[in-house]
């Protein structure tokens, strides 16, 4: 027993040390690869219409569900997990984890983990992006990766499908991890997180257009692979906020 459980305490040591330098925003690797990520989902329109262009494309992606949404739609949980693609934790109900106690974001956490069990992953996505070293260090401990992104066309505010389509295009390229959302969870209303003055784009529709628009125009050129299988294909790189 002593040995089962030294092994694990350096596990966990291990894990944190090799992911406290930050967030997870990008991978090194010689190979056309690259990763999609949907936050805020699932939805019971739009996230089935994002599965359907990635299933034309034969392209794969990573879910970061918020567990309040997924109580409501375990249906659309299921067909995601069918189609092979992934399912991370982006929180029960989508609070900037700074502005919240430890305690909340552990209850935020397991919460979530709980509802998209059996299929999710230990990825984590922080609500907004937003982040400090405590509350990484705490989600460290749970054994999960904090998983940020490289450029995002800023799909939550981004009307225009060809502003969109093009500034993906310019961005994408081997090891990206791409945010896009197959829902705005709060509506652009953040209860607790980042104010914007901008209004926000509730209809998903111009990015499900633009999406369609880069996996058609990038095939053959770049593969979409799950986080997952990126991490697994190359070396993590971090940045810190």
């Amino acid at each position: 027993m002593y040995f089962l459980t030294k092994k694990f305490v350096r596990k966990i040591f291990n894990h944190i040390y090799r992911n406290l330098e930050g967030t997870i925003t990008s991978v090194i690797t010689e190979e056309p690869i690259a990763s999609l990520t949907f936050d805020d989902g699932p939805d019971p329109n739009y996230t089935k219409k994002v599965l359907c262009i990635l299933k034309k494309h034969n392209a794969f992606a990573t879910f970061f569900m918020v567990g309040e949404g997924v109580q409501c739609y375990p249906d659309v949980v299921l067909d995601v997990a069918k189609d092979g693609h992934a399912i991370g934790n982006h929180s029960w109900d989508h609070f900037a984890f700074p502005l919240v106690t430890s305690m909340e974001r552990l209850r935020q956490i397991r919460k979530c983990q709980r509802v998209i069990y059996p299929y999710g992953r230990r990825l984590f996505r922080p609500p907004y992006g937003m982040i400090n070293k405590k509350a990484r260090i705490e989600i460290l401990l749970q054994g999960y990766k904090i998983i940020g992104w490289s450029f995002s066309p800023e799909d939550w505010c981004e009307p225009n499908v060809e502003v969109m389509t093009d500034s993906l295009m310019n961005n994408i390229r081997p090891g990206s991890i791409i945010l896009l959302h197959d829902r705005l969870f709060d509506e652009g209303k953040p209860k607790k997180g980042s104010i914007h003055n901008v209004e926000a784009v509730i209809d998903r529709e111009p990015m499900l257009l633009a999406l369609n628009n880069v996996l058609e125009q990038l095939s053959g050129h770049i593969h979409f692979v799950t986080i997952p299988t990126l991490l697994n294909r190359g070396k993590p790189l971090f940045e810190k906020y």
